[in-house]
This record gives structure tokens, C-alpha cells and sequence, in this order.
């Protein structure tokens, strides 16, 4: 019996991939020395790896891809109770789903920061929509600045002009 076409494609994925890092290797092995000593295992290093991709979802073409409380435990290493606390003073924006878990949109996030001055505008704005309205808003194209306020966010930081716009929504939305 053969492997689906679907299988095929995925070791041949896997087996360039492992192509690719063992080139790596070999041309950086001091970089690779001290991965070694940052992880007990391979399988330690796979687990942060694979906690660094996005997961994938239906909302992906709107605000997504997302992170999972798990992902961003282990690639920001800390605890549940500390990315709880981010979102309660809304210096994290998380969007609860039907079955009650919590998602992180990675287009707050720039490397392993979030955006600088998104805290600003999510105080003004957390409590005035139900928070997919809010990931909605922040990265759709904004007429009066001709860009979202995401990309205003990463390109001038949290101006009078942001947060203004941020008091006019929770305007709109508030009639």
C-alpha cells in the first residue's frame, strides 16, 4: 500500500527542512553549541520551536494568525498568572473564543514585544466592545490616517491623533 499524496508531500517538507538545519550546522556551529547548553533536549528545543508558530484559524484573514496562553508561556517564559495580569491592565489584547480559551492575536506582537504604545490605546478603548470588535479595529485601514491603527502604532507610536481616534470609537460605539 502507498502513502497518500498528502503524506509524500509532508515527509518530503520534513525531510528538506532537516536538510536546511543540518546545513545550518554546519555552518554555524557555535550557534548550535549553545543551544545545547540554553536546552536539556531536542525535544525541549522542538517544544519552543513549534510554541513559536501561530495557530491557525477561521479569523486568520481578519486579525489572525493567533498564539494560545500556552505558546506564549513558553516563548515568552512566563507564567499563566502573568499573562493573566497583561490582560486585566489591557497591556495584552486576548480574544476569547465560544469554548472559553483564550487567543493572542500575533499582529500585537514584534519579536517578542508587543507593540509599543498599544497598551495606550487599549485602555481607552477595552471596556467599549467585546474584544474581536476591538482586533477588528485595530487592524483595518483607518480613512483618517490611511492606515490601521496597528501600523500607525508601529510607525509613530502612540500619537494625540491615536488616541483620539481610540475616544471616537468608544464614542460610536457607546450610542
Amino acid at each position: 500500500m502507498t502513502d497518500a499524496p498528502e503524506t509524500r508531500a509532508e515527509d518530503s517538507f520534513l525531510s528538506e527542512a532537516l536538510l536546511i538545519v543540518r546545513r545550518l550546522h554546519a555552518s554555524r556551529p557555535g550557534e548550535w553549541r549553545s543551544l545545547r547548553k540554553e536546552f536539556s533536549s531536542p525535544e525541549e528545543l522542538s517544544d519552543v520551536l513549534l510554541a513559536q508558530l501561530p495557530r491557525r484559524s477561521p479569523w486568520d484573514a481578519a486579525v489572525g494568525p493567533f498564539y494560545t496562553t500556552e505558546q506564549l508561556m513558553r516563548l515568552y517564559k512566563v507564567s499563566r498568572q502573568a499573562i493573566s495580569d497583561r490582560l486585566r491592565r489591557h497591556t495584552l489584547l486576548g480574544l476569547r473564543t465560544s469554548d472559553g480559551q483564550v487567543l493572542y492575536p500575533v499582529f500585537q506582537f514584534r519579536g517578542r514585544e508587543v507593540i509599543n504604545g498599544l497598551s495606550k490605546i487599549l485602555s481607552v478603548v477595552a471596556d467599549a466592545a467585546d474584544d474581536w470588535t476591538l482586533a477588528s479595529w485595530l487592524v483595518v485601514n483607518q480613512p483618517t490616517l490611511e492606515m490601521s491603527v496597528i501600523e500607525a502604532l508601529e510607525k509613530y507610536g502612540p500619537t494625540d491623533e491615536l488616541i483620539d481616534l481610540a475616544h471616537r470609537a468608544v464614542d460610536r460605539w457607546s450610542r
